[in-house]
C-alpha cells in the first residue's frame, strides 16, 4: 500500500513538472466549491461529482455535447466518433503524461487541494 506521503510527493513532482499553473487553467470547479469540501472533512474531494473531473481530464463527454462527426472517406456518409486514444493522450496539459484518467484525476485533486484551493491560484 502506498503511504500518504508517497502519493504526495509523487503527484506533487507531475503537478511540478506539468506546471502548476496550467493544471489549474483546466480545473473542472471553482476554488471556493473545493475549500467548502475540504471544509465539510471532504479530504479526497469525493463530494464533486467524478464525471466533472473525468471530463476535465479527456476521459468522459457530457451528454449534452453533440458527438464529433467523421466524414467516411469511401461512402461519405457522416457518422458519430467516439472516445479517441490518441486525443486522449494528447490533451493538454497531459500530453506527456500522466496517460491514465484515473492518474490524471488524482493529480487534479493534488492540485485542487494543494494549490488551488489553499490561496496559491
Amino acid at each position: 500500500m502506498v503511504s500518504s506521503q508517497e502519493h504526495f510527493d509523487k503527484y506533487e513532482a507531475l503537478a511540478q513538472r506539468i506546471g502548476i499553473d496550467r493544471l489549474i487553467d483546466v480545473m473542472p470547479v471553482t476554488a471556493e466549491r473545493v475549500r467548502r469540501a475540504l471544509d465539510q472533512g471532504d479530504e479526497h474531494l469525493n463530494s464533486i461529482p467524478l464525471r466533472l473531473w473525468d471530463q476535465a481530464v479527456g476521459y468522459w463527454e457530457p451528454s449534452y455535447i453533440k458527438p464529433k462527426m467523421q466524414t467516411c472517406p469511401t461512402c461519405g456518409h457522416k457518422h458519430a466518433v467516439g472516445f479517441s486514444q490518441r486525443e486522449f493522450l494528447r490533451l493538454e496539459p497531459f500530453q506527456d503524461g500522466p496517460h491514465s484518467a484515473a492518474e490524471r484525476v488524482c493529480l487534479l485533486k493534488h492540485v485542487a487541494t494543494h494549490h488551488y484551493a489553499g490561496g496559491d491560484e
